[in-house]
């Protein structure tokens, strides 16, 4: 247990030598400066200790430590269901092998081996190199040694300092991909290309590099699993020409072909067939966003649509997309969201450019449904955090559709502008609501939730107990 800290005041020199001048501070601003002093004070007081994480690494077949090796200290945490990691800091280790971090901010941290070389970029190769297979360390969290969901984070509170023990790293082969770039739609003589795999979370790439378009080129230093490859250059009226390319290292070599091209257009119309009265549409937007990570700057603008309702999103690319629509005029809500005349679950539509067009149509109503209730914890009121979800959803959907409400000091809550249908939702404590991103937890708390039908127009009255999301 801490002992209280105390503080003692002492005026600078030069606020002693104003004070005994002719002039004197007034008492409103030595009480003020007394004040910011001792803010300064408490402040000083309670920033927190650093902790620090050390290691070593040896070669797991030689059993030699591995000199000069740079390892990645990663903080994580969970969101929308998966395990995130971000880049604290890099060191080298030393001629044994060890390492030492100081200065590392308390928090859950992951130890990453990644290999000496990223990918590699050849504008130029030879047949010779398109089929060599390099060899170098595996990339992998530490402590465990396998993938970052599979890794043991390390909790580092402030003044620690953590052993993370040995880690044995595995060498293994890396692969090459021959890049197949069709010259056509080559306005200009370079084209912007970035690798990614498909797994990866935050901005960059694997390989972000200008290229010669049209011209054949080789990334080496790629291991199993799959990749998204994308080349893009400006284009006229500000649209970027763009290509985009899937696949998946397998064991060899590959060939990766791609080309530029314009995406498809998708032709909408907002619609409100069952309302009383004609919605104001002025104020409506309507977007179409890639789910990747790399979003061009003519992607995801919202568009509004005419008087008619008719609005038209040009040069959407072959990817799954994300459809949001905003400004909807109160009472009405959005009902139902069809792709090419299919009724969407979620939010998601793929994209399918091998035709010119696609069709968009945004279905509004203006009798919403509303879900209201109240939270109780051993029959008592209590606040806490509400989700809602329509059911059924898919995994892939259920973080983008999630709605979330808080109860009040009554453990009152209130869910309006519903589309009629079978939802789910379910209460947890305010300090549990961060354990909702981690992997499968909602899921499960969903799974044996409150189940809701709502009708067009009806309000529906429940009552919920605070689950435990460990359960």
């Amino acid at each position: 247990m801490g002992t209280a800290s105390q503080f003692r005041l002492r005026f600078p020199p030069e606020i002693n030598k104003i004070q005994s001048r002719n002039w004197r501070l007034s008492p409103f601003f030595t009480s003020l400066l007394a004040v910011l002093l001792l803010a300064a004070a408490l402040a000083s007081a309670q920033t927190v200790e650093r902790a620090t994480l050390t290691g070593r690494v040896i070669d797991d077949e030689s059993g030699r430590p591995v000199a000069n090796f740079r390892v990645s200290i990663v903080k994580t945490s969970y969101k929308s269901g998966n395990r995130i990691w971000s880049e604290a800091t890099t060191v080298n280790t030393d001629g044994d092998g060890q390492f030492t971090v100081p200065g590392l901010v308390p928090g859950q941290y992951l130890i990453r081996i990644s290999p000496k070389d990223g990918g590699t970029l050849f504008k130029r190769f030879s047949e010779e190199e398109a089929r060599r297979v390099d060899t170098d360390y595996e990339e992998s969290f530490w402590p465990g040694g396998g993938d970052v969901e599979s890794a043991a984070p390390i909790l580092l509170t402030p003044g620690a300092s953590v052993n993370a023990g040995t880690l044995k790293p595995r060498k293994g082969p890396y692969y090459r991909a021959v890049v197949m770039f069709a010259p056509a739609n080559c306005d200009d003589a370079t084209t912007g290309l970035t690798l990614r795999k498909s797994t990866q979370t935050g901005l960059g790439g694997i390989v972000q590099d200008v290229v010669p378009c049209g011209k054949n080129v080789l990334i080496g230093n790629l291991r199993e699993g799959p990749y998204s490859l994308t080349v893009y250059q400006a284009a006229g009226m500000g649209l970027i020409t763009k290509g985009s390319a899937v696949f998946e290292i397998r064991g060899a070599n590959t060939t990766v072909p791609i080309s530029l091209g314009q995406g498809v257009d998708v032709e909408g119309r907002v619609t409100a067939p069952e309302a009383s009265a004609k919605p104001a549409l002025e104020n409506l937007k309507i977007s179409v966003t890639p789910l990747v990570t790399l979003v061009f700057a003519d992607e995801g603008k919202p568009v509004s649509p005419d008087a008619t309702g008719k609005f038209r999103i040009p040069n959407v690319r072959a990817a799954a997309q994300e459809i949001s629509v905003s400004g909807v005029p109160a009472p009405f809500y959005v009902k139902e969201i069809r792709y090419n005349g299919v009724a969407l679950t979620g939010k998601r539509a793929s994209v399918n450019t091998s035709t010119p067009v696609e069709t968009l149509d945004v279905v509004i109503d203006d009798q919403p449904g509303t879900i209201a209730g109240t939270i109780t914890d051993n029959d008592k009121p209590a606040s806490g955090h509400v989700v809602l979800v329509k059911w059924p959803v898919s995994g892939e959907d259920l973080f983008v559709t999630l709605k979330n409400e808080t109860g009040d000091r009554d453990g009152k809550f209130q869910f309006t502008g519903l589309a009629p249908g079978e939802y789910r939702l379910a209460a947890v404590a305010q300090s549990d609501k961060s354990k909702l991103d981690e992997p499968r937890v909602l899921e499960r708390l969903l799974g044996s939730a409150e189940r809701v039908n709502v009708e067009r127009g009806a309000v529906r009255n429940v009552g919920l107990k605070l689950a435990d999301p460990a359960r």
